[in-house]
């Protein structure tokens, strides 16, 4: 098993140049902090 922490900086930087769902659909687990995950999954926050 392998496993990606991140942090938000990261999950902006990946969303901004077009590569956050592909970053997502790699084989491993991504795992960040409850903060980030929930501007991440609120569409007012994009």
């Amino acid at each position: 098993m392998k496993i990606i922490v991140n942090d938000t900086n990261i999950f902006i930087d990946m969303h901004c140049i077009g590569l956050l769902q592909l970053m997502c659909s790699l084989p491993y687990e991504i795992h960040t902090v409850d903060f980030v995950a929930a501007e991440i999954f609120n569409p007012e926050q994009k």
